[in-house]
């Protein structure tokens, strides 16, 4: 905002014979000025407690699904995500998962960029929490929802040794403005 006024404010006075001195000033206020503080607010497509689940796997079974991700706030934000597996550390690290973004297209046509993978599930991560922009972290607008697709697979190549076993997954979201 540019706000022009001016105002002049003389004061003269004698000194010596022959010199005057003249001291000007000048002030303006800008009034109504509002300052108002926005917010990041992050939020998933799935509540939380809500699973995703696989059961009775077999060597080359996957399962898809898609995982809302929503800036309900009123500032573009950045966010990371971090895995941390639970049950058994050997199926966590045999079940591959792979993350892209979902296009226009079903989860099931795994069309989007990949963001993550295929990797192991028990270091799944996109970007990093760490404060400021990393490489890899992701940008959803105010107001805007960014779908992303999950697909796990157990390998056809999977070990005899994974049957019987469960692992777990949980993924954790952090975000900050961007």
């Amino acid at each position: 905002m540019f706000l022009s006024g001016l105002l002049l404010v003389g004061v003269l006075s004698s000194f010596e014979q022959g010199s005057t001195r003249a001291y000007l000033t000048t002030s303006v206020a800008s009034k109504g000025n509002q300052f108002t503080a926005g917010n990041v607010q992050i939020g998933a497509g799935i509540a939380v407690g809500d699973t995703l689940t696989m059961s009775n796997l077999v060597p080359g079974d996957s399962f898809i699904a898609r995982l809302s991700i929503q800036n309900g706030g009123d500032l573009d934000l950045r966010y990371a995500m971090t895995t941390t597996p639970s049950g058994d550390a050997t199926l966590a690290s045999t079940l591959q998962l792979t993350i892209r973004t979902r296009t226009a297209n079903p989860c099931s046509s795994q069309d989007g960029t990949v963001v993550y993978g295929p990797g192991s599930l028990s270091a799944a991560a996109i970007g990093n929490p760490a404060p400021g922009p990393q490489p890899g972290d992701r940008t959803v607008l105010a107001g805007a929802t960014e779908d992303l697709c999950f697909k796990v697979t157990l390998p056809t190549t999977a070990s005899v040794s994974v049957q019987d076993l469960s692992a777990g997954a949980t993924f954790a979201f952090q975000a900050e403005q961007s």
